[in-house]
């Protein structure tokens, strides 16, 4: 991903161009904050779809006006002036349109105002004005929703622009009280993002994750099976807790995937996801034993989604194993062999244990590929 800058051409108009390295931009190169050049290049930037809209619905309205003016309004004095006061809606809304149409592409409050106005004057006269026919006051007040709606939408597209991070209000600042945008293209070439990426061990919600492995480490450490365990305890930060605690979908149900863990000594995808497992009478009981605790010490920044697991036995022991960050993630990376096992639990129900076998063997030598096509070929089921 790269950063955006205003640059200036011969011309003296500005556009968006993608700087290609990390290298200093020359003094001719804006970057957004730059408000003057961004607002000139905002100006020659492609009209906000919404905007557009809103500009077409409003001439359509103001062809049916056109064609209520002679042929729907009754020629009767009241009858003529409720066309004139439709004639003068459609002409002013009509302009709006135009302006939003032809003109500047970035400033529709205008435009958008006078169809609003007229809109809200057509719903008035339909419902406190008009004596027309019922079949008029519809038609009236059909127009009026139809150019409020108009308005709505061309003051939507008033201030838009076709990147969402561009301009003020966008959407780095919707997010950060303090954006820096250069960060996208920090380290361009040299630091890949892909290698920070998390790798969720189980199929499961993430802020459960270190759980299961801290209670799987202390299953294996000490050989615990269900009739050994009298209790669990679970602790997670407090945000992390509020999300899986008991959830009604298995996969992010803490109590239901400690239980599994504990009975089965993993939790595979099909387990993760089963709703009938869930009701298993065995699954129940054991669930019973497990307590979540939502702990406000473990709100830690550096280490969001730790786990403290403490596993009570029936002997009157208590056993206890913390995961400071999950398998998976760039503090605590699997290795190749994990990654390996990951695959083919979700591979191999699909293409087989032989055929995953080879299309994991494939990826491990992918720099010796004479082709892709080998690799596409194992992958069709």
């Amino acid at each position: 991903m790269t950063s955006e800058h205003i640059s200036t051409t011969g011309k003296g108009r500005h556009v968006a161009v993608r700087p290609e390295s990390t290298v200093e931009a020359p003094s001719t190169t804006f970057h957004y904050h730059d408000r003057e050049r961004l607002a000139s290049y905002r100006r020659t930037a492609p009209r906000p779809p919404a905007a557009r809209a809103g500009a077409l619905i409003t001439l359509l309205v103001g062809l049916t006006v056109l064609y209520a003016e002679w042929d729907f309004y009754p020629q009767t004095y009241q009858g003529q002036s409720d066309a004139n006061w439709a004639l003068g809606f459609m002409m002013l809304s009509t302009a709006g349109a135009l302006r939003i149409l032809m003109g500047n592409p970035g400033r529709h409050l205008a435009s958008a105002a006078a169809i609003l106005v007229s809109g809200v004057g057509f719903l008035y006269r339909a419902v406190l004005v008009s004596q027309n026919t019922t079949d008029l006051i519809v038609y009236e007040a059909t127009c009026g929703v139809l150019l409020v709606t108009a308005a709505l939408m061309a003051q939507a597209g008033f201030s838009g622009v076709p990147d969402v991070l561009e301009g003020e209000h966008n959407g780095l600042e919707a997010h950060s009280a303090q954006p820096r945008p250069e960060e996208m293209a920090a380290d361009l070439g040299r630091r890949f993002y892909v290698n920070e990426t998390a790798i969720k061990t189980f199929s499961v919600g993430y802020p459960i994750q270190s759980a299961l492995d801290a209670l799987l480490a202390l299953r294996r450490e000490h050989n615990l099976t269900p009739a050994l365990v009298d209790r669990v305890v679970v602790r997670l930060p407090e945000d992390g807790a509020g999300i899986v605690n008991d959830s009604a979908m298995p996969d992010v149900n803490l109590q239901y995937l400690i239980a599994v863990a504990l009975i089965d000594g993993t939790v595979s995808f099909d387990a993760s996801h089963s709703f009938d497992r869930m009701k298993e009478q065995q699954v129940l009981a054991v669930k019973q034993r497990v307590e979540l605790v939502g702990d406000r010490s473990l709100m830690d920044p550096a280490a969001p989604r730790s786990a403290k697991v403490d596993v009570r036995l029936r002997d009157g022991r208590t056993v206890t194993h913390f995961t400071r960050f999950a398998p998976g993630t760039k503090e605590n990376p699997l290795d190749t062999n994990a990654v390996a096992a990951k695959a083919t639990g979700l591979v191999a129900p699909v293409l087989g244990a032989q055929r995953c076998e080879q299309v994991i063997e494939r990826v491990n030598t992918l720099e010796s590929l004479s082709s892709v096509r080998d690799l596409m070929r194992l992958l069709v089921a």
